[in-house]
């Protein structure tokens, strides 16, 4: 039940345009909460805190418009290579 809920969630993700910023907004909110869980009066608190930081830090990085799809979508795209130099730049002959 609760993994075809999961399932269902990220189809449904998947499906939607992003929105711009989204991934700076969850990086933020991800580092507050990271922050937060340093001072938080409780250790349950802390611990809740800590994970749910590092799940929107993560998400942040990994999501589809975040970091690491678009390093991946960087790396994937041929480059043109500059040209060589010849020497005549530098006066050699």
């Amino acid at each position: 039940m609760i993994f075809s809920t999961l399932r269902h969630l990220q189809r449904l993700d998947r499906s939607r345009e992003g929105i711009p910023g989204e991934h700076w907004a969850a990086f933020g909110a991800g580092l507050t909460l990271l922050g937060w869980a340093g001072r938080a009066p409780s250790p349950w608190l802390r611990a809740a805190a800590g994970a749910a930081g590092v799940v929107l830090v993560v998400r942040a990085a990994s999501g589809r418009d975040g970091l690491w799809s678009r390093l991946r979508r960087e790396s994937a795209t041929p480059r043109l290579s500059a040209p060589e130099d010849s020497g005549a730049e530098a006066g050699i002959r």
